[in-house]
């Protein structure tokens, strides 16, 4: 997987998604937020098919609401070196966006966090190498972005 354009998400590499996913179909985007501070993503096609939300307020908040909500269901805990957060699999329905990510990092004097979910995985792909891949590349485009240094909290 690798960080070139073109961007859904502003961050999320179109061909990442794709591979990931093993969807071809067409997706529709839609955003929302504010550049500065926080902001929503999605990619739809009959229902959401990729999720992504950030912030730069409550990161310590949003970080234990997602081992809450899917602590139980962890497959993995983002390396150290990325940030603070997590990988889980919910077993959901592919409409509740099962295969759920979590990261909390610094930026700066920021401690932005990021979560991910996708409704489905390809067949033969390793979710957990696949999602943290991704969340790397969509901190370092965060950094590009917003005009700072990501590193782990």
């Amino acid at each position: 997987m690798s960080d070139s354009g073109p961007y859904w998400c502003d961050v999320i590499p179109q061909q990442a998604v794709r591979l990931i996913s093993g969807l071809s179909i067409p997706l529709e985007e839609s955003k929302d937020g504010v550049p500065t501070t926080h902001g929503g993503c999605l990619l739809r096609n009959e229902y959401t098919r990729f999720s992504l939300n950030w912030s730069i307020r409550g990161g310590d908040e949003a970080l234990d609401l997602a081992h809450e909500n899917f602590g139980r269901r962890r497959l993995a805990d983002l390396p150290p070196d990325l940030g603070k957060g997590l990988v889980a699999y919910t077993e959901g329905e592919p409409r509740t966006g099962p295969y759920v990510a979590f990261m909390l990092f610094r930026c700066g004097d920021e401690r932005p966090w990021m979560g991910i979910d996708f409704s489905e995985v390809g067949k033969d792909r390793n979710v957990v190498t696949d999602l943290i891949a991704l969340l790397r590349i969509a901190r370092d485009r965060y950094g590009e972005i917003h005009q700072c240094t990501p590193k782990a909290t």
